[in-house]
């Protein structure tokens, strides 16, 4: 069998990635568990143990996707069991294979050979992105899945190969069983179809159909478990509870009124509208909110550096990175935007609308990680003023 030249460089960064998250996790301050890792732990290791999805070893949880803990569980179970240093391991594997996926990413847009190698570089050896492998969350695996279904879905609508609607729609069901923020991307994939070549438009349906499938067997699981539609997990009113608690909403005493709210509140159900009501009640601390959201969406991590490193967290001693390292890719993405090839608009609508939903929700750096190799290719492409790719030299 022959592996040809792309596919090699591919498998070197994915090396690169996996060497440098091993090296970090291994050399370097670990956090340990805190925040929502202790959960994820907790669920990989029942997982591992046999006892399925559940935090207190019996009752089916809901609160969480699934994924993340499922392929951590596994890991546990094929190797060392439970542990740091095997999630750590594990989270240094996927990230190489995030780190491979980049390049050929890259290579689909990019002008040159030495550019998408350049880019998957800056992937495997990001020292903001490093120290999500010493955390147990979802962050690498997330990266990866997302990379690679932006390769297939990328290749898709500039060939239109069959194969690779039906690794792209797979690849979408994994990310929303990963979390449910990508839902929108196989249906965004097929907007684009009828620009594919050959039938796209089955393709389309085809990968949308695909995505679907990979996701109903998890949500024939809550419904049997719950009663209830939930296609992926259903954080109740604790997400909304979040939301107004923190930010411009906890300025305003947002974090009280969700108590006074909750102590008044018949059911779950209604604390859930009555938030939604008040939430809906403050259009202008609701706009102040997006617009930070959106702000910190675009920062670097630096929670590792402060918490685990010793540093200072003050955003003025963080500024400079920012300005080298984030703002040049942002500028270069609304450069970009010009372009008319579908697989483009496609990856910049996906972008930009993967970013809109958090910055309705809640903005925090850690989140943008998942399609950081995407910024960095459409960053990339907008400064060198391309609108469409030209052949790999």
């Amino acid at each position: 069998m022959i592996i040809s030249r792309d596919n090699r460089i591919a498998g070197a960064m994915g090396l690169l990635g996996f060497c440098a998250a091993a090296l970090f996790t291994a050399f370097l301050p670990h956090p340990g568990l805190y925040g929502d890792s202790p959960e994820y732990f907790t669920l990989a290791s029942n997982i591992s143990a046999g006892l399925g999805f559940t935090l207190d070893g019996s009752a089916p949880y809901l609160y969480r996707p699934p994924l993340f803990s499922a392929a951590l569980g596994l890991w546990f179970r094929v190797f060392a069991g439970p542990g740091l240093l095997s999630a750590a391991l594990f989270q240094s594997f996927v990230f190489g294979l995030g780190a491979a996926a980049a390049y050929l990413l890259a290579l689909e847009l990019l002008p040159s050979r030495k550019y998408s190698v350049w880019a998957a570089a800056a992937v495997a050896l990001n020292p903001f992105l490093l120290p999500f492998n010493s955390y147990v969350l979802q962050e690498p695996l997330l990266l990866c899945l997302t990379a690679w279904a932006l390769v297939f879905s990328v290749r898709l609508l500039k060939q239109g190969r069959t194969t690779d609607a039906v690794l792209a729609g797979l690849f979408w069901g994994l990310c929303v069983l990963g979390k449910a923020v990508a839902w929108f991307a196989p249906g965004l994939l097929f907007v684009f179809a009828p620009a594919m070549k050959n039938a796209g438009l089955k393709r389309g349906a085809l990968a949308l159909g695909l995505a679907m499938l990979a996701v109903l067997p998890w949500t024939a699981r809550n419904y049997y478990v719950s009663g209830r539609f939930i296609p992926v997990n259903d954080q109740g009113a604790g997400a909304l509870e979040w939301y107004v608690s923190k930010g411009a909403h906890a300025a305003a005493g947002g974090g009280e009124m969700a108590l006074t709210l909750r102590q008044s509140a018949d059911s779950e159900e209604q604390y859930r509208k009555d938030l939604v009501a008040f939430i809906l009640s403050r259009p202008r601390l609701v706009l102040k909110q997006t617009l930070l959201n959106a702000l910190r969406f675009m920062e670097l991590d630096r929670e590792w550096y402060g918490k685990a490193a010793g540093l200072s967290m003050r955003w003025q001693y963080w500024l400079l990175p920012f300005l080298l390292l984030q703002l040049p890719l942002y500028a270069g993405l609304f450069m970009g935007l010009r372009g008319v090839a579908p697989h483009l608009l496609f990856l910049n609508a996906f972008y930009l609308l993967y970013w809109l939903q958090y910055a309705l929700y809640w903005g925090e750096p850690r989140f943008a990680v998942p399609v950081y190799p995407a910024l960095l290719c459409l960053g990339i492409l907008g400064w060198l003023g391309r609108k469409k790719p030209a052949p790999v030299s």
